[in-house]
């Protein structure tokens, strides 16, 4: 039987093809698709982010795609539970302990437990080894503020004592770079060469004329004793012939009769 149908196309009310309204309906039916997949299909056209599917849905807030136990450990498992709920399609049975856990905690609680007095005592030896530690620490502070005054002026001295060594290297310094310029005619840079060679040259002056100045101290030495000699022996002659005698000029380097 022959029906006249609408054609979307052209609008109008011709015989394209021969088809019954059942046949129409059926064909309707069967290509309609349900809300929940149209959803799914907008939400993957509307990811232009370019993220892969994993970090897409992170971002989304929802689980992985696929979750595979082997792959995992229990803790993760855990975390992915506790964040996702059951749409990560894990076990919740994972999230309590095993009975070898279990056994291991009751042990534990059995053999380490212990009763509140002797937790209280140990709160309290710890309150009192941290009192008493605030104390030597506080003991040690007002002792120190005690003996502040002294150490201010230790370092004071200590201050002074290096600057003025400090001036007088800058000096010793100094008068060496103006001997330097005495002795060359220029000035001397401290590490060169010539600069110790002018020390050796000062140094044997001064050896010099230390020697110099011993041999002089040993020659009066030896005038002074030999002037207490010759006044021993004028002496013993008699006082009578020393009055009487002109005074003699007795020269201290001629030789002895």
């Amino acid at each position: 039987m022959l029906t006249t149908v609408l054609c979307s196309r052209c609008v109008r009310c011709i015989n394209h093809f021969p088809v019954s309204i059942l046949q129409i309906r059926s064909v309707s039916t069967t290509n309609e698709t349900s809300p929940s997949s149209l959803e799914d299909d907008n939400d993957t056209n509307r990811n232009i982010s370019r993220l892969t599917d994993d970090v897409y849905r992170q971002f989304k807030g929802l689980p992985p795609i696929d979750v595979r136990e082997q792959y995992h450990t229990r803790t993760k498992l855990r975390t992915l539970w506790g964040k996702y709920g059951r749409k990560t399609g894990i076990d919740p049975k994972l999230c309590w302990p095993t009975q070898d856990e279990m056994d291991e905690i009751i042990d534990d609680e059995r053999v380490y437990n212990m009763k509140l007095s002797e937790k209280l005592k140990i709160v309290n030896e710890r309150r009192e080894a941290k009192q008493k530690e605030f104390d030597q620490i506080q003991a040690k502070v007002e002792k120190n503020l005690k003996t502040m005054p002294k150490m201010i002026d230790d370092y004071r001295k200590r201050t002074s004592e290096r600057e003025r060594a400090k001036s007088a290297e800058i000096k010793v310094k100094s008068d060496l770079a103006e001997q330097a310029r005495d002795f060359y005619g220029f000035s001397v840079d401290p590490d060169d060469e010539r600069m110790q060679f002018m020390l050796l040259q000062l140094e044997e002056a001064q050896k010099a004329e230390d020697k110099k100045a011993r041999k002089a101290a040993k020659k009066l030495e030896a005038h002074q004793q030999l002037q207490k000699l010759m006044g021993m022996g004028s002496t013993a002659e008699g006082t009578n012939e020393a009055d009487a005698a002109a005074p003699v000029n007795v020269d201290p380097l001629a030789a002895i009769p």
